[in-house]
């Protein structure tokens, strides 16, 4: 909350400010300028009516970000609304000040070769993504970002058109050079803008697409990207490093590429879910028949239950999965369970306690459509895991809560997966076959 206050606190304090005499020289130096006094006070208005749009573009974005992450149980400052807002408020700005303004003379002349290089970078980057894209990721999203990045560039390049052909209305009449240097330092921003937008959306084509589905990006890509993408800025509109654009460019082109292919190759499970061979088995018990039945399936008494006989207990699920196959190193099982005719989570728990929360209740099912239910609209549906015993080395399980009778054996499925070591992502989940009594 604190954040949010200064956030929109700072943004609306540069609304309402106007700029100071400091930014104007600065302005002037960097256009070598020498305005009279009133062309002077006419450049702090206008600067003073660009900064207001585009604060209060950022203000709407960030707005239109946070409310967009309500349903997430989340507060989120999105990027991409706030640079959208930006850009939005950069573009409204200029067109009031040229609208009844009338042609230029002589149409400032600021280099656009920016929308070819992004083209060429958002074909190779989207024709990459989709195939590299992690398992369960759809052409969808990948291509909505990269239609996003499309837009952007010919929204922007129309804009910086018309304000290069069009002088601003009533404005610097006693200092002709003022026009064009407002002209191109708007230009300049709006390519700016536009720049970063395109790259934020074509960047999404990406983390859309790659790792997929599982959310274990590496921590610093956000860095990355930020560094790329400034980088990139900088040798389109700054005239010191515009000579070094076409290397900047080609480095990053690959850059995307180059992160994603290990993490693909890193993917690939050390075996396929057939080879494990896992097969279950399932009884309903009275907890006064628990020992028996764990001595029936081959499992140790649980000590927690073994004073317990009243005939009035209510029953419980209790089971084991045995594989032929042991999780190789680096790796390691996890066990959930749900009801195959409710879809809802069943609260298990083994060796290792209550089992584990986790991301991937939230994006296996974009992987596995048989799983599609286990997160609902309106909430999250999050089973819990069990792992291995790690004295008997059995993955056997129980089940908990004030009844878990009301689950009766045949409608439980189990559901195995080979999870990685270092970053827990899940190589792959299978359905497991289980005798059930």
């Amino acid at each position: 909350m604190l954040l949010l206050l200064v956030f929109f606190g700072v943004g609306l304090w540069l609304y309402a400010k106007r700029v100071t005499d400091a930014r104007v020289d600065r302005f002037i130096a960097v256009y070598a300028l020498t305005p009279t006094v009133s062309g002077r006070a006419e450049l702090r208005s206008y600067l003073t009516r660009r900064r207001r749009a585009r604060a209060a573009g950022v203000l709407v974005g960030a707005s239109i970000g946070l409310v967009g992450s309500i349903p997430d149980d989340r507060v989120d400052f999105a990027f991409v609304p706030m640079v959208a807002g930006w850009l939005v408020g950069s573009i409204a700005v200029e067109l009031a000040e040229r609208a009844g303004g009338g042609r230029a003379e002589q149409p400032v002349r600021v280099s656009s070769r920016w929308n070819l290089m992004l083209a060429a970078v958002g074909l190779l980057w989207t024709t990459a993504a989709v195939s590299l894209r992690g398992e369960g990721v759809g052409y969808g999203p990948l291509l909505a970002w990269g239609a996003g990045a499309l837009a952007t560039v010919l929204v922007v390049f129309a804009a910086t058109r018309y304000a290069k052909r069009y002088r601003p209305r009533d404005q610097f009449p006693l200092d002709p050079d003022l026009g064009p240097a407002a002209t191109t330092d708007a230009v300049r921003g709006l390519t700016a803008g536009g720049l970063a937008l395109a790259l934020l959306c074509l960047a999404r084509v990406w983390t859309e697409a790659v790792p997929g589905p599982y959310a274990e990006a590496p921590r610093h890509v956000q860095a990355v990207w930020l560094v790329a993408i400034v980088l990139l800025v900088l040798t389109t509109v700054t005239g010191r490093w515009r000579g070094r654009t076409w290397w900047a460019l080609a480095m990053v082109a690959v850059l995307p590429i180059a992160w994603a292919v290990p993490i693909r190759l890193a993917h690939q499970a050390p075996f396929g879910p057939e080879e494990a061979h896992a097969t279950g088995q399932i009884q309903v018990a009275r907890l006064d028949r628990v020992p028996a039945v764990q001595a029936r399936l081959g499992l140790k008494q649980d000590p927690q239950i073994s004073n317990i006989g009243a005939e009035s207990l209510p029953a419980e699920l209790i089971g084991r999965v045995d594989v032929t196959r042991p999780a190789p190193d680096g790796t390691y099982y996890r066990l959930f369970g749900f009801d195959s005719h409710t879809n809802d989570a069943i609260f298990l728990y083994g060796a290792d306690g209550a089992g584990w929360y986790g991301e991937w209740s939230r994006v296996l099912p974009a992987r596995y459509s048989w799983l599609s239910n286990v997160v609902r609209a309106g909430g999250t549906n999050e089973p819990m895991a069990v792992a291995v015993d790690s004295d008997s080395g059995v993955l056997w399980f129980r089940s908990a809560g004030a009844d878990p009778g009301k689950q009766a054996a045949v409608d439980l499925q189990l559901v195995l997966m080979l999870v990685r070591d270092e970053d827990s992502y899940i190589y792959w989940a299978t359905p497991v076959l289980s005798d059930r009594r």
